[in-house]
């Protein structure tokens, strides 16, 4: 223990190993990955329900129709296989969009805007631009995640709405 002038000037250094580094940042990458996942789940609950609601209102706006299908022969199960499998090949059509979409944002974002590389930023960044490379299986683990979601909670509206009689359908006004 030694008392200093106050008129020395005193460098200190901080010495931190490669594990201490390397825990820093996998410890901010583990929190990037936890709110990423909250907010994944915030939006598939939203997606949830806004495909119940959708399908709800689409079953009653297209209730003549229903009555239709069943006068001419259909029965309970083709209706919902049919609203069910419109539901779908929407999803996947707007699924493939998204990607699209995606996938052009990703590269705009990666090649034409340049950050610093100064601070906690840095550690996202190469030469100052994000590297985002979102994988094969992790793109089509959301695909599939979506798809099931839609068939699953289109299904329910659908199966109310395929039970109902055809007179009682086709004597619906909206």
């Amino acid at each position: 223990y030694k008392v200093l002038d106050e008129s020395v000037n005193q460098i200190r250094l901080t010495l931190a190993t490669a594990d201490e580094v390397t825990g820093l940042v996998s410890q901010v990458l583990g929190a990037v990955n936890g709110v990423g996942l909250f907010i994944a789940a915030i939006m598939l609950f939203i997606i949830t329900i806004s495909i119940f609601i959708n399908m709800r209102m689409s079953i009653n706006e297209r209730m003549r129709e229903i009555g239709t299908l069943r006068a001419i022969g259909a029965d309970r199960g083709e209706v919902v296989l049919l609203f069910v499998a419109e539901h779908i090949i929407l999803c996947v059509l707007f699924l493939c969009a998204g990607l699209l979409f995606g996938f052009a944002l990703v590269g705009i974002v990666s090649h034409f805007i340049t950050l610093p590389a100064e601070g906690v930023l840095g550690l996202f960044l190469n030469n100052g631009h994000f590297v985002l490379k979102p994988t094969i299986v992790s793109i089509f683990f959301i695909a599939a995640a979506l798809v099931s979601f839609t068939a699953l909670f289109s299904y329910f509206p659908a199966h109310s709405g395929g039970k109902v009689p055809a007179v009682v359908a086709l004597n619906k006004t909206t």
